[in-house]
């Protein structure tokens, strides 16, 4: 965090990677395009065993790039169509005697998910996918689904096969099928359930989408999977203007995958229904139920109690942190923050402080992954815990105690920055400084504040000209500080 480095990254262009194999270039791969471009004139030409062959070449050559090198298809090109385009190729120009051999192979039906064995590769087409690649149905398809069907129960119910097999299964029995299914592998193939409100979905069905999604989040346990069961609860829920199944879907989203995200999420939709008490009462009880919570969730659970008013709780996980590393796992910053904003009386002219604590409060410890969020949200971290900490009142020992720690928590990391001249950290010390002078004058204590300020700015780091440099700006910036007339 304070401008330290294991190592020199200047040096890393001096690094000779002798054994690493070449990546495609931007010729190889324009030039791949073109081959590919032939394969699809030939495609849509009904050339399809030339079309074949070509296909055949291209993704030999793909796989042995793969085993030699780091290789991801040009953006330009749709992988999964182009493969679906090849199966289709592969079922209608091969002999019915070893079509399904022929199918199983080009279909790859074995390739898995490096990350999750129960995850789907989308880089590679299901049945439907080859049906849309051209106009007209594929033939003997009365014939071929069982016996593609049996082939497929045979892989088990791990990744790919297993959604091809629900897909079959679709196609075969109807949802009635798919629900049987999904209700017998449970949390041992969460596809099912997935499956099954896609299926819901497609016939518009809200009402069935909001009965299996509460039906699935009670079989899988939570990740990713419950995750998106959760979605499926919220967007029906929104449709159907149900504000208890929205409130649950959001409230189970979060359960299932912590992260600041969801949790914002579920915020917003609590201010919004007037339900923000219970619903941080619930996130308490969570979190005090959680077997382990990992470093990253202890962040969130350290929020929602002060966004809950409980400070001498988060005090107490924060009270034994380090003064360095405040933006890597530590809960130190933001407990700083809220100590200061509740010693300042929240007022607005202490703006240090209240951008310190904006600053760590908003800071982002568990990511959502997701490819786009929503930024629309009314609310925030920071302005929930400024609401959580104005619900509260302290007596005089725990002032006492909250300033001491504060002052020994702060001056140290002020000390461990500046004396080690980490100079990237000196803003953050000098904001560290500024929020400690700011909760002095507002408590009535001006003697104090500047005596602090003195102490740093003109002795112990007169010498320090980057330093000093940022505490003027901060003095500057802050309406408290300047009218103390410490620069003048």
């Amino acid at each position: 965090e304070d401008g330290t480095y294991w190592d020199d990254p200047d040096d890393w262009d001096d690094y000779e990677y002798d054994n690493e194999p070449d990546y495609v270039s931007e010729d190889q791969n324009e030039e791949l395009l073109s081959f590919f471009d032939e394969s699809e004139n030939l495609f849509l030409n009904d050339r399809l065993e030339d079309a074949r062959i070509v296909y055949d070449a291209l993704f030999r050559l793909i796989n042995y790039i793969k085993e030699v090198s780091y290789y991801s298809p040009p953006h330009e090109l749709d992988i999964r169509e182009v493969r679906a385009r090849y199966c289709r190729c592969v079922f209608e120009t091969s002999e019915k005697s070893v079509r399904l051999d022929d199918f199983i192979n080009v279909m790859e039906i074995d390739v898995f998910s490096a990350h999750n064995e129960n995850e789907y590769d989308e880089n590679y087409p299901l049945l439907q996918d080859v049906i849309d690649s051209r106009p007209g149905e594929m033939e003997d398809m009365e014939s071929f689904l069982p016996v593609w069907k049996r082939a497929l129960n045979k892989r088990g119910t791990k990744g790919r096969p297993a959604v091809l097999f629900l897909e079959a299964i679709s196609r075969l029995e109807g949802i009635k099928g798919v629900s049987e299914l999904a209700r017998k592998w449970k949390n041992n193939q969460p596809q099912g359930y997935l499956f099954w409100l896609r299926m819901l979905k497609s016939e518009n069905d809200q009402k069935g989408i909001v009965d299996v999604s509460i039906e699935g989040l009670k079989a899988i346990r939570p990740g990713r999977f419950r995750e998106r069961i959760a979605e499926f609860l919220i967007e029906a829920a929104s449709e159907l203007n149900e504000k208890e199944y929205l409130l649950l879907g959001k409230r189970e989203r979060f359960f299932s995958f912590i992260c600041d995200q969801n949790l914002l999420d579920l915020l917003d939709e609590a201010v919004t229904q007037d339900a923000r008490k219970n619903e941080l009462k619930a996130l308490i009880d969570f979190f005090k139920g959680h077997k382990a919570i990992d470093t990253d969730e202890k962040t969130l659970y350290v929020k929602v109690l002060l966004m809950a008013g409980k400070l001498h709780d988060a005090f107490a996980v924060a009270k034994n942190e380090k003064s360095l590393g405040w933006s890597f796992h530590s809960n130190a910053g933001v407990v700083f923050g809220s100590v200061m904003s509740v010693l300042s009386g929240h007022s607005e002219m202490a703006g240090t402080i209240q951008g310190f604590l904006g600053g760590y409060a908003n800071a982002r410890s568990v990511y959502s992954q997701r490819f786009a969020v929503d930024d629309r949200n009314g609310t925030s971290f920071y302005i929930e815990i400024i609401k959580g900490l104005k619900q509260i009142k302290i007596t005089k020992l725990r002032t006492s105690e909250y300033l001491s720690w504060a002052e020994k928590i702060g001056k140290n990391r002020i000390e461990n920055i500046v004396s080690k001249k980490y100079r990237k950290a000196y803003e953050r010390a000098a904001k560290v400084l500024g929020s400690l002078a700011e909760a002095h004058i507002a408590m009535g204590k001006k003697d104090k504040a500047l005596k602090i300020l003195n102490k740093y700015y003109n002795e112990k780091y007169n010498r320090f000209s980057a330093f000093r440099r940022e505490v003027r700006t901060v003095v500057k910036d802050s309406h408290l500080l300047t009218n103390s007339g410490f620069l003048n």
